[in-house]
């Protein structure tokens, strides 16, 4: 069921975003909003799901994935972001991916015998991507770009 949920998710998230791209034709709008509800959504998923003391029921993770594959298509296209190096944006998604396969050591080695705490802890950062997508990132300008534009600016005042 979960990696059937995660096709549904990427479907639903592919779908949504170029709905919403035709309905807006704003290109950052559209990955921006459903960037930010999946993470959100997968945050709210998965709270209630560490936070139970009885076996969770397969629906709340499932749900959790769901929204958190729904951000798989805004990624994809923002890796325009990147300007002249859109390797780079990429290359940072599967260094994320590395991160992520590490962390189970990480919180298995803990001093903190807590199994709630990953869960709380991959929320919180859930929460924090949704807020670097709505505040920092726009996937139609290049980050390299947009920060070597002060730089070049500052240079040529100083001379």
């Amino acid at each position: 069921m979960p990696l059937f949920a995660g096709v549904v998710g990427d479907t639903v998230g592919g779908l949504v975003t170029d709905w919403l791209l035709k309905k807006t034709a704003a290109p950052s709008s559209p990955r921006r909003t459903v960037a930010i509800v999946g993470l959100l959504g997968c945050a709210i998923f998965i709270v209630p799901a560490a936070m139970r003391r009885m076996p969770t029921p397969p629906s709340l993770p499932d749900r959790s994935h769901v929204f958190l594959e729904c951000t798989i298509g805004p990624l994809v296209g923002a890796h325009g972001c990147g300007g002249k190096y859109p390797d780079r944006v990429r290359d940072d998604e599967h260094g994320r991916q590395y991160r992520g396969a590490l962390s189970p050591l990480v919180f298995g080695f803990c001093p903190v015998r807590n199994w709630q705490a990953p869960f709380i802890v991959a929320a919180s950062l859930l929460v924090a991507g949704a807020a670097v997508w709505a505040f920092w990132l726009d996937p139609d300008r290049s980050v390299v770009e947009r920060d070597a534009v002060p730089v070049a600016a500052a240079a040529a005042a100083a001379v």
